[in-house]
């Protein structure tokens, strides 16, 4: 199978080498170079990962993420920020709306390959076999993405999480009754070079409790060590 990835730069020199760069691992390359461009190309030729610069030129590329993980067509798509940007606020509200890495410019080439490569390897899993987690109250379809909240009060429509909170979400369901670290949650969702710190979990943990509701009170924090999953 050859993947596609979109790369999204304002920069016409960069975007030449990453094209290059990629084409030589045997990826199809399209590129945009504003905001506007990326969403329509996500929608028009439906990469699998794209390459998100945050500093274009009609719109804050945070805006650009926040969008693309809200629209149905391309919520699934794979996005890593690839930014001059190297302040933790930025890395945090990158992760936090739903992108699935986070590299600051200049970036070594072997490590953006096995960066990309890793997340694929990922989606290649997640997509080979339906697997069903379930609790009392929630069960989730992880192939499809699928969730479903059996408390009446939330309406399954209403359930938008971005893929982090879905990820951490499948973690606690899969490690029932065991008690999670920070650490292990940042290490299984995020993967081990993420470049964050355990805050990231907290936080989006805490978004997590407020989307899903009274479901969420499975989900209890274990002081001093992490989180766990009780029925």
């Amino acid at each position: 199978m050859k993947y596609k990835i979109l790369c999204v730069d304002d920069d016409d020199i960069l975007l030449e080498f990453l094209k290059e760069l990629l084409k030589a691992q045997e990826f199809s390359v399209v590129t945009a170079i504003t905001g506007e461009e990326c969403m329509k190309k996500a929608v028009e030729e439906s990469p699998d990962l794209i390459l998100l610069d945050l500093n274009l030129p009609d719109m804050d590329g945070i805006k650009v993420c926040q969008a693309l993980k809200q629209n149905k067509d391309t919520s699934h798509i794979a996005i890593i920020l690839l930014t001059a940007r190297k302040q933790t606020e930025d890395k945090i509200n990158g992760l936090r709306i739903g992108a699935d890495d986070y590299m600051t410019k200049p970036f070594d080439n072997d490590e953006l390959i096995a960066r990309i490569k890793a997340i694929l390897r990922r989606l290649d899993y997640r997509g080979a076999t339906e697997e069903i987690l379930s609790s009392k109250d929630i069960t989730i379809n992880v192939s499809r993405h699928i969730i479903e909240i059996k408390n009446k009060s939330i309406k399954e429509k209403d359930i938008r999480l971005t893929p982090k909170e879905f990820d951490l979400l499948c973690a606690f369901l899969r490690k029932k009754g065991h008690v999670l670290s920070k650490r292990y949650l940042l290490e299984t969702v995020w993967g081990y070079n993420i470049d964050i710190t355990t805050r990231s979990v907290e936080k989006h943990i805490e978004t997590l409790r407020k989307k899903i509701g009274p479901a969420s009170k499975g989900i209890q924090t274990v002081p001093g060590y992490g989180y766990k999953f009780e029925e």
